[in-house]
Parts: structure tokens; C-alpha cells; sequence
């Protein structure tokens, strides 16, 4: 997937069907470095502000990810004395780069929002902006979801993400999908009915719905070209089949 500067990229799906995961890979991706001592991570080595409102990000999950992707480079550099490497202090390294941000309510998630500008400007290393989720807080204070105040944090989030030169990846919880008879997950139909990918939809580059296969452990996601790819998360990182 090509991502450029300014791009807000959102993720949408039933609740687990494996987008927080999907991101904290992403979010590995980004703060591992290219090269650590030979040993090629393929990483971008940038800093992440990770705004959490699901309660679903665990940073033991993230060091596990990382020390699985450490590993496996490890073991395909056969030349490597593996026991001289300090993986440990490595990972603590790559956290740094690192920023978590936990929002309670949408009133805290709006100030968050609304104070990105000063937080870049005391910390201008970060590239990435990753908010889950969207409608965490839909039920709790669905009241406060008017148009008004959506279309206020969407154009604010998106100024932000362009004056900056961000990148942006969202994830939303589709509200109560109701499926058609013979409809198996969710489909691209049931996007145009969420209240908040409504919203949404006019800020984000790319979005891409996803959904478990019944099948197997495979995800499919789909574009909003409709173009289907169905992948597979592993410790090692995302898999395409």
C-alpha cells in the first residue's frame, strides 16, 4: 500500500475483525529503523502519536511484534552472532519513538485533536498520526455526535495532517451493520449507511473495508475501488496471499 505525505488512510470493520492489530503493525513498521547493527529491519524509523479510545493498544502486543520481526531478520542473517546483539535495549530504542495519547470521552479526543499543532511543535520528529477508533465513543455519547461537531474535528485532524505533511491512519467500528439475507460480512453498502464513516469519507485518501473470512484465519480487505486482497497477520508481519 503507497502512502504519501498528507494522506489519511482509514480502516473499517466490524468490531474484532483485527484492525487494532492491523495497526500496531503499521505502528511497527514506523518506529523500527531501516538497519540495526546489519541486521535489515525495513522499518522507517519515524516517530508515532498513537491516540487510543478503544482501550485495545497493548504495548506487550507491540514488543512482541517487534521481537518477532528482530528475530526472523536474525535468523536470515545466518553470518550474525545472535547472542551479541542486545535486542532488549534495541526494542526500549524503537519505543521512544513512540507517543501514546489515552482519550476517555469525545471531549478529551476533541482537545487532542485541537492540540496537535503544539504537540508537533514541541516534538517535530513525529510523522504519523494513528487514531483507534473513530466510534469508540459513539454509544457513551452519541448525543454529542452531531454534524457539526464531526465535520469541526474532520476538518481540524485534516488541516493538521496537510500543513504538517502527516500521514493518518484511522480505524472505525462500522455501527450495527445490518446485513441483507445471504450477505456473510460486511459489505462496502454498509459504509454509506454508518453515521460516522458519512463523515469521514470526506477526508480520507483511502479507505478499505475489512472483514473476517469464514473459511479460514484470513482477513480480506477491500478498496473502495473494490479491489479484494486477503492477508494474513503473523508475528512476523503482514502476509499477502
Amino acid at each position: 500500500m503507497s502512502v504519501k505525505p498528507g494522506q489519511i488512510i482509514e480502516v473499517c470493520g466490524e468490531s474484532g475483525c483485527g484492525k487494532t492489530e492491523m495497526l500496531l503493525h503499521w505502528l511497527a513498521q514506523c518506529i523500527l529503523p531501516d538497519n540495526w547493527q546489519g541486521i535489515p529491519c525495513n522499518g522507517l524509523g519515524i516517530d508515532v502519536l498513537f491516540i487510543d479510545n478503544d482501550c485495545h493498544f497493548s504495548v506487550l502486543r507491540l514488543v512482541s511484534i517487534l521481537e518477532s520481526r528482530v528475530q526472523v531478520q536474525m535468523q536470515q542473517t545466518e553470518t550474525l552472532d545472535q547472542d551479541s546483539y542486545d535486542v532488549e535495549t534495541f526494542i526500549k530504542s524503537c519505543l521512544q519513538h513512540l507517543h501514546y495519547q489515552r482519550c476517555h470521552d469525545n471531549v478529551e479526543f476533541l482537545i487532542t485533536i485541537e492540540a496537535l499543532e503544539s504537540l508537533l511543535g514541541n516534538k517535530p520528529n513525529i510523522g504519523v498520526v494513528m487514531i483507534d477508533s473513530l466510534s469508540a465513543f459513539y454509544w457513551m455519547d452519541r448525543n454529542y455526535y452531531c454534524e457539526t461537531k464531526l465535520h469541526h474535528l474532520t476538518h481540524t485532524l485534516q488541516k493538521v495532517i496537510e500543513d504538517y505533511h502527516l500521514v493518518g491512519f484511522v480505524t472505525n467500528s462500522l455501527i450495527n451493520p445490518v446485513r441483507d439475507k445471504g450477505e456473510s460480512s460486511v459489505t462496502p453498502r454498509h459504509l454509506s449507511m454508518d453515521p460516522i464513516s458519512r463523515i469521514w469519507q470526506k477526508i480520507t485518501t483511502k479507505r478499505y473495508l475489512m472483514w473476517k473470512c469464514a473459511s479460514d484465519f484470513a482477513i480480506c480487505l477491500q478498496s473502495q475501488e473494490y479491489n479484494q486482497q486477503r492477508l494474513c497477520i503473523t508475528e512476523a508481519g503482514v502476509q499477502y496471499q
